[in-house]
Formats: structure tokens, C-alpha cells, sequence
């Protein structure tokens, strides 16, 4: 079985008033270096970002072009909302590396997801279907090329 954090979102304060995505980015790249200059390294230096969707409470938003990190920030709050997707955790997999991140970001998690791939013959989707547990009151399936999950 591995196991491996599969989204990571938390805040953290910003005293600047956001009003762009450009000040969004300087906001957020701020804010990293704020908690040590590898945090801004691992999630911005040298990534390209497009300007996207803004989402209540934030007016703003930055996707990363990999889509493994969403940035959100403006509006009335003074602060930055990150948004770590599947994809941009991929390099968080290990304990070590994945605990030094999230204690430097601990006290502003708003989120956090584990995955747990089991190795088997079994599909993932006849698996679910199989249990007899009534207490789940939501399920989702997705099929993409990599393989089959449930949520």
C-alpha cells in the first residue's frame, strides 16, 4: 500500500492590499519567503502561472499551467489561500519531505487529503460497490489514464 498527501490547501496573512494578480503573486511569493525561501522555490520560482477564476471570498486567482497549485487572494481578507492540487503534491511523497512542509504551514491548513493506492486485482469501483457500510453518504468515481479511483 502507499500512501501520500493528494491536496494541501492553507492560508497564510498578508498585510498588502491585493488588488491585481499581479500583486497576488507578490503577495503570495511574500508570503513563502516568509516562512523560508524553499517554500517559494518548490512552489513558484520558475513556474508559469495564468491568470484564472477569482472564487468568494478571494477576486483574484493564479493557476499554476500544471495545474498542481491555485492562489487566491484580494477582497476583504488579508490573506492568501493556496491550493495544492494531486499533482502538485506529487513531490511531498515521502515523510520526511512531506513533514517539513506542512510544519511550516501548519497553523494556517485549511485542508488536507491523504490517497492510498492498494495494489491489487480488484477494481477500485467494484470494491466500493461491494461494501455492505450504509454511512457513506457521497461517492464519486474517476477513470483516467492512470487508473481507476474512488471517492
Amino acid at each position: 500500500m502507499h500512501h501520500r498527501i493528494d491536496w494541501l490547501s492553507w492560508t497564510m496573512p498578508t498585510e498588502v492590499n491585493i488588488l491585481s494578480a499581479s500583486d497576488l503573486y507578490l503577495a503570495a511569493s511574500a508570503a513563502l519567503r516568509s516562512i523560508g525561501d524553499d517554500f517559494n522555490q518548490y512552489l513558484m520560482v520558475g513556474k508559469s502561472f495564468d491568470n484564472s477564476t477569482g472564487r468568494a471570498p478571494y477576486r483574484h486567482s493564479l493557476a499554476r499551467l500544471d495545474k498542481g497549485l491555485f492562489i487566491y487572494g484580494g477582497g476583504h481578507l488579508k490573506s492568501v489561500l493556496f491550493e495544492l492540487t494531486g499533482r502538485g503534491c506529487a513531490d511531498l511523497d515521502g515523510w520526511e519531505t512531506a513533514t517539513g512542509f506542512i510544519n511550516g504551514i501548519s497553523e494556517g491548513i485549511t485542508r488536507l487529503d491523504f490517497a492510498s493506492d492498494v495494489r491489487t486485482t480488484t477494481l477500485p469501483s467494484s470494491f466500493v460497490n461491494a461494501r455492505k457500510h450504509k454511512g457513506f453518504r457521497s461517492l464519486s468515481f474517476i477513470q483516467s489514464a492512470t487508473g481507476e479511483t474512488c471517492y
